[in-house]
Protein backbone atom coordinates (compact mmCIF):
# COMPACT_ATOMS: atom_id res chain seq x y z
CA UNK A 1 0.00 0.00 0.00
CA UNK A 2 1.31 3.43 -0.86
CA UNK A 3 0.12 6.85 0.18
CA UNK A 4 -0.94 9.66 -2.11
CA UNK A 5 -0.85 12.89 -0.16
CA UNK A 6 -1.74 16.38 -1.29
CA UNK A 7 -0.39 19.31 0.66
CA UNK A 8 -1.36 22.97 0.50
CA UNK A 9 -0.87 26.16 2.46
CA UNK A 10 -3.01 29.26 2.22
CA UNK A 11 -2.71 32.67 3.84
CA UNK A 12 -6.08 34.04 5.00
CA UNK A 13 -7.25 37.41 6.23
CA UNK A 14 -9.43 37.43 9.35
CA UNK A 15 -12.18 40.05 9.48
CA UNK A 16 -14.43 41.69 12.07
CA UNK A 17 -17.88 43.09 11.37
CA UNK A 18 -18.22 46.82 12.03
CA UNK A 19 -22.04 46.81 12.34
CA UNK A 20 -24.38 44.26 13.91
CA UNK A 21 -26.48 42.34 11.38
CA UNK A 22 -30.17 43.26 11.11
CA UNK A 23 -32.30 40.22 12.00
CA UNK A 24 -34.58 38.63 9.43
CA UNK A 25 -38.26 39.49 9.24
CA UNK A 26 -41.15 37.91 7.37
CA UNK A 27 -40.49 40.08 4.33
CA UNK A 28 -36.68 40.44 4.43
CA UNK A 29 -33.81 38.00 5.02
CA UNK A 30 -31.09 38.74 7.55
CA UNK A 31 -29.11 41.77 6.38
CA UNK A 32 -25.37 42.04 6.80
CA UNK A 33 -23.35 45.16 6.05
CA UNK A 34 -20.47 44.82 3.60
CA UNK A 35 -18.19 47.05 5.64
CA UNK A 36 -15.57 45.18 7.64
CA UNK A 37 -12.46 45.76 9.70
CA UNK A 38 -9.26 43.82 9.15
CA UNK A 39 -8.40 41.85 12.29
CA UNK A 40 -5.36 39.65 11.73
CA UNK A 41 -3.84 37.24 9.24
CA UNK A 42 -3.28 33.51 9.56
CA UNK A 43 -2.02 30.57 7.52
CA UNK A 44 -3.91 27.36 6.87
CA UNK A 45 -2.00 24.13 6.33
CA UNK A 46 -4.02 21.40 4.56
CA UNK A 47 -3.04 17.74 4.26
CA UNK A 48 -5.28 15.36 2.33
CA UNK A 49 -5.38 11.71 1.23
CA UNK A 50 -7.86 11.72 -1.67
CA UNK A 51 -8.14 7.92 -1.90
CA UNK A 52 -9.05 7.41 1.77
CA UNK A 53 -11.08 10.59 2.22
CA UNK A 54 -8.89 11.77 5.13
CA UNK A 55 -7.89 15.40 5.59
CA UNK A 56 -6.42 17.67 8.23
CA UNK A 57 -6.46 21.44 8.37
CA UNK A 58 -4.51 23.45 10.94
CA UNK A 59 -4.26 27.20 11.38
CA UNK A 60 -1.21 29.10 12.55
CA UNK A 61 -0.72 32.82 13.14
CA UNK A 62 2.09 32.99 10.57
CA UNK A 63 3.79 30.98 7.84
CA UNK A 64 7.49 30.38 8.32
CA UNK A 65 9.89 27.58 7.40
CA UNK A 66 9.80 26.41 11.00
CA UNK A 67 5.98 26.28 11.03
CA UNK A 68 5.97 24.26 7.80
CA UNK A 69 8.62 21.86 9.15
CA UNK A 70 6.68 21.43 12.42
CA UNK A 71 3.48 20.63 10.51
CA UNK A 72 5.23 17.99 8.40
CA UNK A 73 6.98 16.51 11.44
CA UNK A 74 3.68 16.31 13.30
CA UNK A 75 2.02 14.63 10.31
CA UNK A 76 4.78 12.00 10.10
CA UNK A 77 4.79 11.46 13.87
CA UNK A 78 1.00 10.98 14.12
CA UNK A 79 -0.59 9.82 10.86
CA UNK A 80 2.37 7.96 9.34
CA UNK A 81 4.12 6.61 12.41
CA UNK A 82 3.78 3.05 11.12
CA UNK A 83 4.94 2.42 7.55
CA UNK A 84 2.50 0.54 5.28
CA UNK A 85 2.86 -3.24 5.27
CA UNK A 86 3.34 -5.23 2.14
CA UNK A 87 6.02 -5.84 -0.43
CA UNK A 88 8.48 -3.03 -0.92
CA UNK A 89 8.70 -1.60 -4.42
CA UNK A 90 11.97 -2.26 -6.23
CA UNK A 91 14.58 0.47 -6.04
CA UNK A 92 15.33 1.83 -9.46
CA UNK A 93 18.74 3.17 -10.22
CA UNK A 94 18.51 5.67 -13.04
CA UNK A 95 22.24 6.34 -13.11
CA UNK A 96 23.72 5.96 -16.54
Amino acid sequence: MSYAITVDEQPVQLLNETHKPIPATRTHPKRIDYEYERAKAASLFVFCEPKSGWRRVTARPRRTKADWANELADLIRTRYAKPPRGPRPPIRNNAV
